[in-house]
């Protein structure tokens, strides 16, 4: 098992209906290729985490690093993993709200904020990256540290 985990940001040709088309695409490809993970946009920023043998990973991070969709690509870590942090679903979009998500399904991003929250996965690496990410939203509340 393997795990890639990265931050970027939407381009300028980024928009609503892109980021439903990212999450359908993406449901079905990863489930042919046993890839899990976690997606969280919000104020045009990206974080996520993918999970799958590497080989995959490496063919897929291949074709994410040239999508201009996105730019300022940044891998945050990368190796090998005991288990999945994401194993009972495929990917996870987080909005800020329920009422923004764009699919039914997503996960609201006030739903990933709680320290608790299932939503940030299981493994305690990964929990901190999701963390260090909220902290660095500036339109989240404070209790995004947490």
């Amino acid at each position: 098992m393997y795990r890639v985990t990265f931050t970027s940001r939407a381009s300028s040709r980024f928009g609503r209906e892109t980021l439903t088309a990212i999450n359908a695409v993406s449901r079905r490809n990863n489930l042919k290729l046993a890839v899990s993970g976690l997606l969280v946009f919000h104020d045009r920023r990206f974080f996520q985490v993918l999970e799958g043998e590497e080989a995959v990973l490496s063919t897929l991070m291949a074709r994410i690093a040239i999508d201009p969709r996105h730019v300022g690509l940044n891998i945050v870590h990368h190796g090998a993993s005991k288990q999945r942090a994401f194993a009972s679903w495929r990917l996870c979009c987080a909005c800020a709200s329920a009422e923004e998500t764009p699919y039914a399904g997503a996960v609201a991003l006030q739903d990933l904020i709680p320290s608790n929250s299932r939503w940030r996965g299981r493994d305690p690496q990964v929990r901190q990256q999701v963390r260090s990410f909220l902290a660095g939203l500036a339109e989240l509340p404070a209790r995004a540290t947490g």
